[in-house]
């Protein structure tokens, strides 16, 4: 398990928040997941044999939210 740290671009409220994690929680791979909107973090917890940075990045986008590491 890794445990990262991703700067969101696009979230702007509690809702945007739960979106998010709502989101992580669901995908395969992904053991934790914790957002901050107030200071636009993602803090993930997730298995890299199942999932890669570039594959968490892009499962964001369709929703309009940009990460970077």
């Amino acid at each position: 398990m890794v445990k990262q740290l991703f700067h969101v671009s696009g979230i702007m409220c509690g809702a945007c928040a739960y979106t998010i994690q709502k989101h992580f929680k669901h995908l395969k791979g992904v053991r934790g997941a914790s957002v901050d909107f107030t200071k636009k973090e993602v803090v993930l917890e997730y298995d890299e044999r199942k999932l890669n940075q570039a594959k968490i990045i892009q499962s964001l986008t369709p929703f309009g939210y940009t990460l970077q590491k």
